[in-house]
């Protein structure tokens, strides 16, 4: 795996495991929606936004809820943060949080 300006080799590895580039492409080809799109969508650049779909770039926090929120994830993003974190009443291990 090629490693990105300023980042080590352990968060690296651990951040390419999620696929974020390959979720974000599929998402948005899902959709039909060309980058330039999602860029007005999302008040970022189209150039930006090639970059996490091609490897080159691991997307800010800020940057991905701004994508989710476009294709509708994230309400489910936060909602799962908020259990990871201890947040009670949900879905049982292994089951699924959504209806």
């Amino acid at each position: 795996m090629r490693i990105m300006a300023g980042i080590t080799d352990t968060i690296s590895e651990g951040l390419g495991r999620y696929s974020i580039g390959e979720k974000l492409r599929s998402m948005r080809q899902r959709k039909s929606m060309g980058l330039a799109e999602l860029g007005r969508h999302t008040g970022l650049s189209a150039g930006l936004l090639s970059k996490p779909e091609r490897g080159k770039l691991f997307p800010t926090l800020p940057t991905l809820l701004r994508i989710a929120m476009v294709f509708g994830v994230a309400g489910l993003l936060l909602y799962r943060r908020a259990q990871a974190a201890g947040g009670g009443g949900g879905a049982a291990r292994g089951a699924s949080a959504c209806p």
